[in-house]
């Protein structure tokens, strides 16, 4: 829906050249329409019309990469990648379920998650031998076990089941080595997570999902600046997607680097509108002791998700106690809300620790580290100024 001259758009990308596109679906065939235009004078450098079985669309994509790749004098084969086979040809119903999760897994958020996961799972219930779905499935069931309410421990589980269906189907799955990287990160086995992600990149040097888990890995073996230049790298290779913008201000506050956390969010919001990082400012406006502001970016966090139990949690604890009351009032709610859902007790301790509860945040850490939780895994990175 953009205004802009094409070279515009190339200039703000950095960018030598642009594909432009139509695809067309006729009954059971699909047309798709391709040009690679030169980016500083709009020049038509090369396009060209394909016309396929709708069960074939997605080789389809790769034979017009390898085309455009052809053209620009340059190949996707760089030194030490090896790209996966063309995929076979697919049923579309479970072509168009992958593509849909793809979609959603992308668009960064629980009910986006859920939707991932029910379209990869429509996907490879309609055609069980299809790769790259079981890989998206694992996918969404890593962020789900992360993000979701739901216990951890099972949803990761059942990533590393539909990973390993991917790279059983597949070798070369880059998106199955990159989900086991990640259920290794997750289960505290760092070299194989290394060797798996790794392998991922070797596969595909572009995938948002390996450089996030590249970085991570990097940072939790001490090396944060090689981590940070991971998924800098991603953010270059997709500057409007959520999945590669998110993790840099997340390294930046792991690294302390609380200005540039703040600055990334806020240039982030505005390229992205609308787009919630309130819960990512209020952690680090905290440990900048700056509370009040910490608060009112948790106070819009709950609006948004209309969590109204623990909005009004925070609103009479504030008018109770300032920050702190904040913090305990919604400590409590809480662990109330965990008698009857699930909860990840990292999150009720570091809340405790916000309100200056050391016992109960010792205690809450405990029960975290029983039931599994995955923000363990950066205990050792986060910084642990909760109380001012």
């Amino acid at each position: 829906g953009s205004d802009q001259s094409l070279p515009d758009i190339a200039r703000e990308l950095g960018v030598d050249s642009l594909v432009e596109g139509s695809a067309m679906l006729i009954g059971e065939r699909v047309q798709i329409t391709a040009q690679l235009i030169h980016g500083r004078t709009d020049a038509h450098l090369w396009a060209q019309t394909y016309e396929r079985d709708t069960r074939d669309v997605l080789g389809l994509l790769s034979e017009v990469a390898d085309t455009i790749s052809t053209e620009i004098e340059s190949t996707l084969r760089a030194p030490g990648v090896v790209r996966p086979d063309a995929i076979g040809p697919v049923d579309p119903i479970a072509s168009d379920a992958y593509l849909r999760g793809l979609y959603h897994l992308n668009r960064y958020g629980l009910e986006s998650f859920a939707r991932a996961r029910e379209y990869f799972k429509q996907a490879v219930a309609v055609e069980p031998g299809f790769a790259p779905a079981w890989g998206g499935l694992a996918g969404a069931h890593l962020m789900l076990a992360y993000f979701g309410e739901e216990p951890p421990r099972e949803a990761i589980v059942q990533a590393r089941v539909a990973a390993l269906e991917a790279l059983k189907l597949d070798d070369r799955s880059y998106s199955g080595y990159a989900a086991l990287g990640w259920v290794r990160l997750f289960t505290w086995d760092w070299p194989g997570a290394g060797q798996s992600f790794e392998e991922a990149l070797r596969l595909n040097p572009n995938h948002a999902m390996t450089l996030h888990g590249y970085a991570d890995y990097l940072m939790l073996t001490g090396r944060p600046e090689d981590g940070m230049a991971q998924i800098r790298r991603a953010r270059l290779i997709d500057p409007f997607s959520p999945t590669s913008n998110v993790p840099v201000p997340f390294h930046f506050y792991l690294m302390r680097r609380y200005d540039e956390a703040i600055a990334d969010v806020r240039q982030l919001q505005e390229q992205i509108p609308g787009f919630p990082m309130h819960r990512l400012l209020a952690m680090v406006f905290w440990q900048q002791g700056r509370l009040e502001e910490a608060i009112e970016h948790e106070r819009q966090e709950l609006t948004l998700r209309k969590d109204v139990e623990l909005l009004a949690a925070l609103e009479q604890g504030e008018a109770r106690g300032g920050p702190r009351g904040a913090m305990l009032a919604m400590a409590e709610a809480l662990v109330r809300k965990s008698s009857t859902t699930y909860v990840d007790p990292f999150t009720i301790a570091v809340t405790f620790a916000r309100a200056g509860q050391t016992e109960a945040t010792l205690n809450w850490l405990g029960t975290a580290v029983e039931r599994g939780s995955l923000e363990l895994m950066y205990i050792g990175l986060r910084p642990v100024s909760y109380t001012h």
